[in-house]
């Protein structure tokens, strides 16, 4: 319920757009929608079955006893994975891959469920496994080490990431208002991870390793929270997959006391991150291919974690 409710206060926005407040229009002679509904039933049954589902591996995330919710988190495991790729294929053929995401005029219904799609991915393939792989560390030899290169590479990832999707755009391909956006959506990123930061200092750190609990727990919400000042912050989201994806693996690899993760795992990691960059900036609509193809890395993340042998 508490995820529910975060969900929907996070994109309060629309029910209650801005435009209702300054519009000078009267009420509509005509009816503002079709008869016939202006979405497909099965689209919008499975986004919010991926919203219920989203929070029981919310939950589980948030929880430490996983022994008693194996049989539950496999089940909500299999269902997130099953209705998000509904979501995913009616993206495709819907053609929602094709909007122009700078303009504004997208609709909101649609950029809540692909803020909602982003959610659901993070807590499947990062969140839940992300227990497992904090678990595996132990006293943590390099902790303070392994968090600030993970600071590091998250800023640069971002800016990196979000400035090469915004200079894809027609709006930004020339000049370098792409590099103030970007480094406007980084700088809310950081505001809000280091508030989360200070968090386990006043009791929230229930988690094995909460810092990095919290950096995916900022990494989950953070475009929503953006989307309230910036209608750009969707373009954030594929640089935080590729932040996520590393936050389960980094860890093990960094920290001398843990058992590390393969390099061949690391090493597909991040060649799958560039290959899918090379291939979707070759599209004429990057953002909209990258969430179609961005979540391979993730996956591969995911495995990788879970082939750490055990201590």
């Amino acid at each position: 319920m508490l995820y529910v409710s975060a969900c929907a206060l996070l994109t309060f926005w629309i029910f209650f757009p801005e435009s209702n407040y300054y519009s000078p229009e009267s009420f509509p002679i005509q009816p503002t929608m079709s008869s016939n509904g202006d979405y497909a039933v099965v689209m919008v049954i499975a986004a919010t079955l991926m919203v219920a589902f989203s929070a029981e591996l919310f939950a589980i995330s948030s929880l430490q006893q996983e022994e008693v919710f194996i049989v539950l988190k496999k089940r909500a495991l299999l269902k997130t994975y099953l209705v998000s790729a509904i979501v995913l294929i009616g993206f495709y053929f819907g053609d929602y891959f094709e909007f122009n995401w700078v303009s504004g005029q997208v609709d909101e219904k649609v950029i809540a469920t692909l803020i909602l799609f982003s959610q659901a991915l993070i807590l499947a393939l990062i969140c839940v496994p992300g227990k497992r792989s904090d678990n595996l560390l132990r006293v943590g030899e390099a902790r303070t080490k392994s968090f600030a290169i993970m600071s590091l590479l998250t800023l640069a990832i971002l800016i990196f990431i979000t400035s090469f999707m915004l200079q894809n755009t027609t709006e930004y391909s020339t000049g370098n208002r792409y590099l103030e956006e970007s480094l406007w959506l980084t700088a809310s990123f950081t505001i809000m991870l280091s508030i989360t930061q200070i968090l386990p200092r006043y009791g929230f750190d229930g988690a094995a390793r909460p810092e990095y609990w919290w950096l995916r727990i900022t990494i989950l919400f953070a475009p929503a929270l953006i989307y309230w000042f910036n209608h750009l912050a969707i373009f954030i989201i594929p640089a935080l997959w590729c932040v996520a994806s590393l936050t389960i693996v980094l860890p093990n690899l960094i920290e001398q006391d843990a058992k590390s993760p393969s390099k061949q795992g690391i090493g597909l990691i991040i060649g799958s991150m560039i290959l899918i960059l090379i291939i979707t900036s070759a599209t004429a609509n990057m953002l909209g291919y990258f969430i179609l193809l961005g979540s391979t890395s993730m996956i591969i993340s995911n495995v990788t974690s879970q082939l750490i042998p055990p201590h």
